[in-house]
């Protein structure tokens, strides 16, 4: 959620983009989340493994993130496309693999498995009605 909230502000203060075309900028990062999810789903039910999937996504998030630090006036289009890949997927990856993780956390997998993905659910909508609430621009 910090990425969807600084890197706007990034587009339109110094790549000078329009509202709407900052938007537009954040789709190589949002497009990237869903394929990469889904993909992770399959690995998961095909292997059995998530733990895997942890590691890699949580990689992949970091690396993302730290390599927005490269981003600078002169970035070109290309670069920037490309640096917003990277966490996005990795954030796909974390997505699938840690619902995953959380109901085989549970303690017995046929009547707490619900609770744990019910409580994984509530408090991943949480931080994004914290992150709605903390955009909103004043009227």
């Amino acid at each position: 959620m910090t990425l969807l909230y600084y890197l706007p502000l990034y587009y339109e203060t110094v790549k000078q983009f329009t509202p709407i075309k900052a938007g537009i900028a954040l789709f190589p990062e949002t497009f990237s989340v869903g394929p990469a999810c889904i993909v992770m789903g399959i690995v998961v039910s095909r292997t059995g493994h998530y733990i895997r999937g942890i590691y890699i996504g949580w990689l992949l998030t970091t690396l993302g993130t730290g390599l927005i630090c490269l981003l600078g006036v002169n970035t070109s289009t290309v670069k920037w496309v490309f640096l917003n890949l990277v966490p996005g997927l990795g954030i796909g990856i974390l997505y699938s693999a840690m619902s995953f993780a959380v109901q085989a956390s549970a303690q017995s997998a046929g009547e707490d498995s619900g609770f744990a993905i019910a409580m994984f659910s509530f408090f991943r909508s949480l931080g994004t009605v914290r992150y709605l609430i903390t955009s909103k621009s004043p009227r």
